[in-house]
């Protein structure tokens, strides 16, 4: 009697580990979870974007408004409040005179928050909020990973949408307690 052979070869196992591919079905599902992430991002932003004007102009504002976007809606979650200081941060550009190109500009690589002109500089900034100052300033939070990936971001972004600006810059706006906004011009260069 012969018994069977334990020697696995390379072939073998690259059968025998490989991954599946997708059928046409399974791509038409992960297709249309991306689109309703996408949708749920986009009624985010304009709740959000609701939010802030109604601040401005002093209309009073319910802090669970945003959080019906998804979840149990009792309290907005950090995407939530994210979204919250993103429009805040596009509201205070606009009026400082920047003219708005994208917001939450994805890749593989990951985002850009706000894509935005000052005259003809093109802009890249990076918003950070914090809900207090206990745990630090929210800028101490852009580390040097997160800087790399912004530039590497926006490399790709210059190189598809081809925008007629010569220079670029990378700005960080903060948001502390919610109120205390803060503009950090030119916080990193290239290759720093």
């Amino acid at each position: 009697m012969q018994t069977p052979s334990t020697k696995l070869d390379r072939d073998s196992l690259w059968v025998r580990f490989r991954k599946r591919p997708k059928t046409a079905g399974e791509r038409r599902a992960s297709t249309k979870k991306r689109a309703a992430a996408r949708q749920r991002t986009v009624a985010r932003q304009e709740l959000a974007d609701a939010i802030v004007a109604a601040e401005e102009r002093g209309d009073p504002v319910d802090p669970t408004q945003l959080a019906s976007c998804d979840g149990d809606g009792a309290t907005p979650s950090t995407v939530d409040r994210g979204a919250i200081a993103e429009a805040r941060a596009v509201a205070y550009l606009a009026r400082r005179g920047y003219t708005i190109h994208d917001r939450n500009y994805r890749v593989n690589g990951g985002e850009l928050d706000i894509v935005a002109s000052d005259g003809a500089v093109l802009v890249f900034v990076e918003v950070r909020s914090r809900g207090h100052a206990f745990y630090g300033h929210p800028v101490e939070s852009v580390s040097w990973g997160k800087r790399k990936q912004v530039t590497r971001v926006a490399q790709i972004y210059v190189m598809r949408e081809r925008p007629l600006a010569r220079e670029m810059r990378f700005d960080v706006i903060t948001l502390t307690g919610g109120t205390t906004l803060e503009h950090w011009v030119d916080a990193w260069r290239v290759g720093d």
